[in-house]
């Protein structure tokens, strides 16, 4: 009981800061906004796009868990609807307290399958380095594609190439640790208590065992695969959301709309993800020329078809689901 308070305050802190952080980039967002257009653009919805939107955010999830089963290679693989739930509590609890939502579904798999917390973060960690070569492929693809792209899908993807470049480096290091790495951590040990050594060498041996997905090129390669159908679909969700408003954005246009909520995603976020879906739909179409308040119509689609769907999908989730209301 008395860790858990420092662990109440530390989530309180990081929800305020994401909530004050996200008030000042709808601020920033909203600044030109036309309320009485956005209401007009908002009534003339077209509504099959709609439903797009939606099919795209559920074949996210769907994606999304399916590859998690490929990286737990250490484990018997978990059910696909279990896989599934815990997938949709992970995002739900995401889009409240930016990144707890990961622990949670790790915990909550490993309680199910009991494993280790410690090697299901592992196959999480693993995700997120996919998550970067992913976009990193398809940045590169609309590179060639697009000759006339705009210069942020170059600087994104620099910036991705440096990122699964450095969690790469990262993981092969922990897997096959260097001489001198090996030393170091020997040293630094000597300053602990022993108990604690212990408690650190069981973690980070649990969490290599959670890295086995890396030694297995068949599933690796499909994971990879799934994680480039991931973005695909958010940039369908994305376009959509566009379309619904009757907004035919590019694809440039489109991909950068992508590239900054997925850099929004990296800092402290607002519950909903208010403020950085608003201007990240902003600068992204904005490329294409587009007004402030056509993409912030646009960006409330997508908040409305793709983040609150999963949010209370995962909230049922968290709960136990129909089958437990019922019991």
């Amino acid at each position: 009981m008395a860790e858990s308070a420092p662990t109440g305050r530390s989530t309180l802190l990081w929800t305020l800061a994401g909530t004050a952080l996200g008030l000042a980039l709808l601020y920033a967002a909203t600044r030109k906004l036309d309320a009485v257009a956005l209401a007009t653009t908002l009534r003339s919805v077209d509504w099959p796009w709609l439903g797009v939107v939606l099919a795209a955010a559920s074949a996210f999830c769907a994606i999304k868990a399916w590859r998690w089963g490929l990286l737990l290679a250490f484990a018997r693989r978990p059910p696909f609807r279990e896989l599934h739930s815990a997938v949709y509590t992970g995002l739900a609890v995401n889009f409240l307290v930016a990144h707890a939502g990961e622990f949670l579904r790790a915990a909550t798999i490993a309680r199910k399958q009991r494993t280790t917390t410690s090697a299901v973060l592992a196959s999480i960690v693993v995700e997120r380095l996919l998550d970067f070569l992913a976009l990193l492929v398809l940045l590169a693809l609309i590179a060639v594609v697009l000759p006339d792209r705009p210069a942020m899908v170059a600087t994104a993807a620099v910036i991705s190439a440096l990122v699964v470049a450095g969690m790469l480096a990262f993981l092969v290091a922990l897997l096959h640790p260097p001489a001198w790495s090996e030393r170091l951590a020997f040293r630094l040990r000597q300053l602990l208590p022993v108990q604690l050594q212990q408690w650190l060498n069981q973690q980070l041996d649990r969490f290599r065992t959670g890295l086995a997905s890396l030694r297995n090129p068949g599933p690796l390669f499909w994971a990879v695969v799934a994680s480039v159908l991931q973005w695909v679909f958010v940039i369908a969700a994305i376009w959509s959301s566009g379309r619904a408003v009757g907004l035919p954005a590019t694809l440039a246009a489109v991909t950068v709309t992508l590239v900054v909520i997925v850099i929004g995603l990296a800092l402290p976020n607002s519950p909903l993800q208010i403020g950085t879906t608003q201007l990240a739909f902003v600068v992204g179409l904005g490329t294409d020329g587009t007004g402030e308040t056509p993409a912030i119509a646009a960006s409330l689609v997508y908040t409305s078809f793709v983040i609150l769907p999963i949010m209370l999908t995962g909230g049922i989730a968290l709960l136990g689901g129909p089958d437990r209301w019922r019991r």
